[in-house]
């Protein structure tokens, strides 16, 4: 029986009684606590309990994002829901182990697919800021043109992410959800596009920020297929990184297809370093 999460004290309760029979379950819950803990106060979270273990599962409206504290040993379940599932396993080259292996074979039993490998990328936004002023030439060409970068306000943001995800550069389910409350709240400058003339958006970008840590967790841009190869995608990461450095974040992270050798080439021309950690993206689609 699925049931609603209710606290942070019954999350707690849940994961000791767990491991109080299991000694050393499998988990690829790498959420903080204050992650778990705004999804149960928007009611987004449910989990299934039995003697195999818990699947926890937090609606991202697109999808379920599926979390696992199971006995990688057990033939564990992951009920069917009303929308896909994704579960996303994240490792170190040195940690992929038969433990990790077990998860995946168990998980293709359910009918899971993989979609693909991703690592992940690090970079400073001072020194990915410092490569990229050398395409101010182009912004003022650009501007010339009619063209400029700005932040715009909520009413924009559903076209921007609609132009993100139309250019398949992330899928609808490795986009940070947020309800249309905290989209309002949210900073000038998490979301950004360029204009033309006429004021249509050619391009935009996103970032999904730890303002405590101060980090930029994801974040990705897209640009129209019709106003592609005019430079617009650098000159966005000139303008996000101006403006990460205004707001001293300076770590700065993001996931990458680990095949996608174009996209990682020319992250490490700006400066990001290729880190040894990896997520495989596994999905039930109903």
């Amino acid at each position: 029986m699925i049931k609603e999460l209710r606290s942070m004290d019954e999350y707690r309760t849940l994961i000791n009684e767990f491991r109080a029979v299991c000694k050393k379950p499998f988990s690829n819950i790498y959420l903080m606590p204050d992650d778990i803990n705004r999804y149960i106060e928007l009611r987004r979270v449910s989990y299934k309990r039995d003697d195999n273990g818990i699947v926890f599962f937090f609606d991202e409206s697109t999808h379920y994002s599926v979390y696992l504290y199971v006995n990688e040993k057990s033939e564990f379940e992951v009920p069917i829901r009303d929308n896909k599932l994704l579960v996303r396993n994240i490792y170190r080259t040195r940690k992929r182990n038969s433990t990790l292996l077990n998860i995946q074979n168990r998980l293709q039993e359910l009918g899971f697919k993989k979609q693909g490998t991703l690592v992940r990328v690090q970079g400073n936004s001072q020194d990915i800021f410092s490569k990229c002023k050398i395409i101010e030439k182009h912004i003022n060409e650009m501007e010339k043109k009619g063209y400029r970068c700005i932040a715009p306000d909520f009413s924009r943001f559903d076209e921007i992410e609609r132009i993100i995800l139309e250019s398949n550069v992330i899928k609808d389910y490795q986009m940070t959800y947020r309800t249309p409350e905290e989209k309002k709240a949210l900073e000038k400058g998490i979301y950004l596009c360029i204009v033309n003339s006429s004021d249509e958006i050619c391009a935009g970008g996103i970032v999904d920020i730890d303002i405590a840590k101060k980090i930029v967790r994801e974040g990705a841009v897209a640009v129209k297929p019709e106003y592609k190869m005019k430079g617009f995608a650098p000159i966005l990461s000139y303008y996000r990184n101006k403006w990460l450095c205004d707001k001293n974040i300076q770590i700065v992270q993001g996931w990458i297809s680990a095949y996608n050798e174009p996209s990682l080439k020319y992250h490490k021309s700006l400066g990001y370093n290729i880190m040894d950690k990896y997520v495989d993206e596994w999905l039930l689609d109903v």
